[in-house]
């Protein structure tokens, strides 16, 4: 791949061509090397000239060998303009500056130089092996040699023909590393008057001055060099091109070492044959290396792009000075600084805001400046929209596995304590599972929160509140406080020192006034109380109430039922019930047996209450076998009614007993 080249390659165009013609047809192709037949990626530059302006361009492909062919282009080369040529105009491949500066972007170009003794020498030892004749320019007595005139095997230059005895041999190779290289050019048009060319910067000295007419090399006693001015001996014939290449850096140089004197600092490419590193030395101690997997500093063996090694650690590996370390990608940049003012280490964001800030005493502090606790690590989450103060996360689907866990540990012990979560069951819920270790055991879980929101304390959740607690301890103590249960309104306290225990299902409220306890057992409830104790003790206690299953209520003592207020003035709209005792006369005093257990009763018929006084019929609110909404008897409603009918009985039996 690159530039090649063929010596007095000189042909004119075969058709006129525009300014924006990228096919250029020519009279004869064999002059030319032939480029990207076989794929090679190869070109050359051909210069187009009418004898009043020229351009460069970049032949990359040509239709043929010989004869009338077509040479695709990319017109405008090196700062020159598109334009358009005639029939007949000249089509030269020329030593153009583009063209040292494709040789030099890729090589370095080493110079051999032979004086012949004899008529018969052919063969000539070059300093540097090269792959073929590609890779070299010979000049015999300044005159450019064809490559079909010369072959190449490793070192070893020959010629077709021997030159004569005394003729000079110059041979150009390029082979090895980059050179630094800047080649400017100037060019004139020979009037065989002028003399003189400005130079577009001052060379060292001839020897950095190529100069060629119509692409012929001109010896260097032709001309001579005053600051940027070129003077030649003899002004170039009429309308011949005159080009300058002035090479203003060249770095020529046959070793693989750049040294000192003494040669104990040295920069060295490929300490052994084909080693493929760069080698930088100081003082006699390599202090860095390049290879083709990255740069080592301290080590002979990078693992990455820079790999950086302190064999003691004594010192700093990386220092740097009211300076920042940037990261840069896509023009998207991060940088970590220090704050030199308060001793922070900064990591900055592509806004330039500190985003997380290491304190002089070890603190970490993210999306704030200021230390406002004594926590080691502190995190300021934005006062509105989103943003996590801490998010774990899986990288995965997988069910039933953890995704985040916080421990807390000691020096000795690295899982006193834990806070885990888990998906449960699903990837779409999670579970959260705390967990805590005794003395000489392991970590155990404690309490787990499913993802319905259920908690269990000592078992796995399937309520909302599931404690199984332990043999020997109740599941819940409260002391000095109370458990406060609402709804709708109606609340209920658990005093003092209060027990919730799962055996037997059961809530205990004990404390210096006293003792009481609930509890719940195959569908039983039961409440007990007991005098004044130290400390909790349910077997003491004595059963005064009990609700059973079929719904039957016994009370141990007397029951006392406290009415609803009846003060005349909390009253209004009042009227005696009139016909009490008609009415009476249409209820039933009845005995019965419920249909659901059996169980005998006695008392009123619902529906014949509801027609003289239906202000004391209410309906249930329970379902029973897909029937209607229950009748039921609001008893001391009844009350007056009865007051009125046995008044009016007595009014009756007063008025028979004057009769």
């Amino acid at each position: 791949m690159g530039i090649v080249f063929k010596n007095n390659a000189k042909t004119t165009l075969s058709s006129a061509v525009n300014n924006s013609t990228t096919t250029i047809p020519v009279t004869e192709g064999s002059v030319f090397p032939a480029v990207n037949l076989s794929g090679a990626g190869t070109f050359f530059l051909l210069t187009l000239d009418d004898e009043t302006n020229n351009e460069i361009l970049k032949v990359t492909s040509c239709s043929g060998a010989s004869g009338n062919i077509d040479l695709t282009v990319i017109r405008a080369q090196e700062g020159t303009t598109a334009r358009a040529f005639s029939s007949g105009d000249k089509a030269e491949l020329r030593f153009t500056s583009g063209t040292v500066d494709e040789i030099r972007s890729d090589n370095t170009v080493h110079t051999n130089i032979f004086t012949t003794s004899n008529n018969s020498t052919t063969a000539f030892t070059l300093s540097d092996e090269v792959a073929n004749e590609n890779d070299l320019v010979v000049f015999i007595d300044g005159v450019f040699q064809a490559h079909n005139t010369f072959s190449v095997s490793g070192t070893t230059l020959t010629l077709a023909t021997a030159p004569a005895s005394g003729r000079v041999v110059t041979v150009y190779s390029i082979k090895g590393s980059r050179s630094a290289s800047n080649v400017a050019l100037a060019t004139m048009t020979g009037d065989n008057s002028d003399t003189t060319l400005t130079l577009p910067v001052e060379p060292i000295n001839e020897n950095s001055v190529q100069v060629f007419f119509d692409g012929v090399y001109q010896s260097k006693s032709n001309f001579s060099i005053s600051g940027t001015t070129l003077t030649f001996s003899t002004a170039p014939p009429t309308g011949v091109a005159v080009e300058a290449l002035v090479f203003t850096k060249l770095a020529i140089n046959t070793s693989s070492i750049l040294s000192d004197t003494d040669a104990d600092t040295k920069v060295q490419v490929e300490e052994s044959s084909d080693e493929d590193k760069i080698r930088f030395t100081t003082g006699g101690t390599e202090r860095a290396i390049i290879d083709s997997t990255g740069v080592g500093i301290g080590t002979s063996s990078p693992s990455r792009q820079l790999t950086v090694f302190h064999a003691t650690n004594a010192t700093h590996d990386i220092k740097t000075s009211d300076a920042n370390l940037l990261f840069n990608q896509s023009g998207h940049n991060s940088f970590l600084g220090n704050s030199s003012t308060s001793g922070y280490l900064q990591l900055f964001t592509n806004n330039g805001n500190s985003v997380v800030n290491m304190l002089a005493d070890g603190k970490v502090i993210i999306n704030d400046t200021a230390s406002h606790v004594d926590d080691l690590l502190q995190i300021e989450t934005p006062a509105s929209g989103g943003g996590h103060g801490i998010q774990l996360r899986r990288n995965d689907s997988n069910n039933d596995q953890s995704i985040g866990r916080v421990m807390f540990g000691n020096n000795t012990d690295t899982d006193l304590a834990t806070i885990s979560a888990k998906t449960d069951g699903a990837t779409d819920s999670g579970a959260l599972q705390f967990s805590t270790q005794a003395t000489g055991g392991s970590s155990t879980e404690r309490m787990r929160i499913d993802s319905n929101g259920n908690v269990g304390v000592g078992s796995t959740p399937v309520s909302t509140l599931r404690n199984d607690g332990h043999a020997t301890e109740k599941g819940l103590q409260v002391g000095r406080a109370a458990m406060l249960f609402s709804d709708t309104g109606l609340t209920t306290d658990l005093q003092n020192n209060s027990h919730l225990n799962n055996s037997d299902q059961r809530v205990a409220m004990t404390g210096t006034l006293g003792a009481t306890l609930y509890g719940q057992y195959n569908g039983q409830h039961t409440w007990y109380t007991a005098a004044a104790v130290a400390a909790p003790n349910v077997q003491s206690m004595t059963a005064r109430m009990s609700l059973d299953i079929s719904g039957n209520l016994v009370v141990g003592g007397n029951v006392t039922a406290f009415g609803s207020p009846s003060d005349i003035r909390l009253k209004e709209n009042i009227e005696v019930i009139p016909d009490a005792l008609d009415k009476v006369k249409q209820l039933r005093g009845v005995t019965f047996n419920y249909k659901k257990d059996g169980n005998k009763s006695t008392g009123l018929i619902a529906q014949d209450l509801e027609k003289v006084l239906p202000d004391a019929v209410y309906v249930t609110s329970d379902v029973d076998d897909g029937e209607d909404k229950h009748l039921a008897v609001r008893y001391g409603n009844t009350v007056g009614l009865l007051v009125e009918a046995i008044k009016e009985l007595e009014a009756r039996v007063k008025e028979l007993e004057g009769k």
